[in-house]
């Protein structure tokens, strides 16, 4: 039979080991409560921030590439207008096109003997002639030559009702008259497309590159 002090020393024993398990399992559950609850929600926190960087960091990717379309669309318009403005410009440039025609014309070795510029006609749609009568005086290859570089500048020009005449003979070279209806054209603004489509119908001429 055990003595009362064993009986009583055991007992403490066993309720010191068992406040000691009750005490490492309130640290436990306060560990958790405490400092496990902050830490996981910081990770959440931290991987809700992550998704949202990478969404901002996709977005601002594809804006940029959009963005970077854009602007190489925006350049290919600007070229096409650029383009555009050199065939049919808005405005007549009357002396400009005057000194292309005479700039060609000795380089072919033409003498310009006269140019006429004629009334500007406004046509029915977008552009208007811009009609010159010149006479020049040469050999006929370097008239032919002539008409030929013409059809290489990068501005419309047509050339109408060609007359060769008065052929004389120089140097054993035969010299001629050309005359010459030398037509450019120019764009009209939208307040002269209006004032051209009302105009009265029957008003004809020779469209750009005709």
């Amino acid at each position: 039979m055990a003595k009362p002090g064993q009986t009583l020393a055991k007992t403490t024993t066993t309720q010191k080991t068992a406040a000691l398990v009750i005490f490492m399992l309130l640290i436990g559950i306060g560990y958790w409560a405490v400092i496990y609850r902050g830490v996981s929600k910081d990770a959440e926190d931290a991987r809700s921030q992550t998704s949202n960087l990478q969404r901002q960091e996709h977005e601002w990717t594809t804006k940029q590439s959009t963005y970077r379309a854009d602007i190489e669309e925006l350049n290919r318009a600007k070229a096409r207008v650029h383009d555009q403005v050199k065939i049919l410009p808005m405005r007549a440039d009357m002396d400009a096109f005057l000194d292309n025609l005479n700039s060609i014309a000795q380089l072919t070795g033409l003498q310009i003997q006269s140019t006429l510029p004629e009334t500007e006609e406004p046509q029915e749609g977008f552009y208007a002639r811009l009609p010159v009568k010149l006479e020049m005086r040469g050999r006929y290859f370097q008239v032919a030559k002539f008409l030929f570089n013409i059809g290489r500048v990068e501005r419309i020009i047509n050339m109408e009702n060609i007359e060769l005449a008065e052929p004389t003979v120089v140097d054993n070279d035969v010299m001629l008259k050309a005359k010459v209806l030398a037509t450019t054209f120019r764009a009209l603004s939208e307040e002269e497309m209006a004032a051209a489509a009302g105009a009265a119908p029957g008003a004809s001429g020779a469209q750009p590159g005709g």
